[in-house]
């Protein structure tokens, strides 16, 4: 609900530039920072929870309340509505939980990583999106450099096609990839999507780069897109007809369409811009997508007439 509520705020602000939102969102930052929120967690998901997981990293939530809270941050930076107690208090707090999030080598943050080449999957790109936020609000090149490292690993695992070859694979057990690949695939884009963003307004142009296949992230758009909405699409490794295309419809929660306001608002003569926008004006409530920043998505597109 508090991920929720700072996200409302955002798309509140937004619209109507009332500063009265502003306050209610330095407001809950400043409860959080005050009360040095977040900084026990629970050991054992599976134990506490009972659930047996494939795996559990324990940071996700934490994570999860960063993007909305560094989005928030940096709203209150830029309009200037924060005094230097305030921003001190806040930034530090930011600054504790980003430490607390790092995972160790495998997030390609810290010293000694360079060799390392964890895959581009939809749990690593979901940690790198927020090193990429905090790289920049911070000013620290090395975690914004994981962020764009991960995009790069990202785009080393589309096939000729544009398909995921992580995400996008046959297999019933397990990860069950044959029923939820382009679903999975759908979370990366998320990430991956304001990542590119990101770094657009650092002046980076990352969906310009290709693999050593020639492939670049339009074509990973181009893939998803017809493999949700042609069933009759069938590869070795995917059979459009069995899976799970819910995110579409923009099931609220972590899985939906919202990265496609971003691209589609930057690069809206694209062909596959055209169907995106055809499916998002068939989807409600696709502001609600606490992964990239609770209702922050919003951000991306034309409020005014929305």
């Amino acid at each position: 609900k508090v991920l929720t509520s700072l996200g409302q705020g955002i798309e509140s602000w937004l619209r109507s530039g009332d500063t009265r939102y502003l306050d209610e969102l330095r407001e809950q930052l400043e409860i959080w920072s005050q009360a040095d929120a977040l900084s026990e967690m629970i050991p054992d998901v599976h134990k506490y929870w009972g659930l047996n997981w494939g795996y559990a990293d324990v940071h996700t939530p934490i994570r999860e309340v960063l993007v909305a809270s560094l989005t928030a941050y940096h709203l209150l930076k830029s309009e200037k509505a924060l005094n230097q107690t305030e921003d001190a208090l806040i930034y530090g707090w930011l600054g504790r939980r980003m430490a607390d999030s790092v995972m160790g080598p495998t997030d390609g943050v810290g010293p000694g990583l360079e060799n390392l080449m964890p895959p581009g999957n939809h749990e690593e790109t979901r940690k790198a999106l927020v090193y990429g936020l905090w790289g920049v609000i911070s000013n620290d090149s090395v975690y914004f450099q994981a962020a764009i490292k991960q995009f790069y690993i990202t785009l080393d695992h589309a096939r000729a096609d544009g398909s995921h070859g992580w995400e996008v694979r046959k297999g019933t057990t397990g990860s069950k990839r044959s029923t939820r690949g382009l679903k999975k695939m759908n979370q990366v884009l998320n990430f991956v999507t304001i990542i590119a963003e990101i770094a657009a307004n650092q002046g980076y142009d990352l969906y310009s780069i290709q693999n050593k296949r020639g492939v670049n992230f339009h074509k990973m758009v181009e893939f998803l897109v017809e493999a949700s909405t042609n069933k009759n699409l069938m590869t070795s490794y995917n059979d459009s007809s069995i899976q799970d295309t819910r995110f579409l419809r923009g099931r609220k929660g972590s899985i939906n369409l919202a990265w496609a306001e971003a691209y589609v608002r930057r690069f809206p003569n694209r062909p596959v811009s055209e169907k995106l926008a055809g499916l998002l004006a068939n989807v409600f409530g696709i502001k609600a997508q606490p992964v990239v920043g609770g209702g922050a998505t919003c951000i991306y597109r034309d409020i005014k007439s929305a």
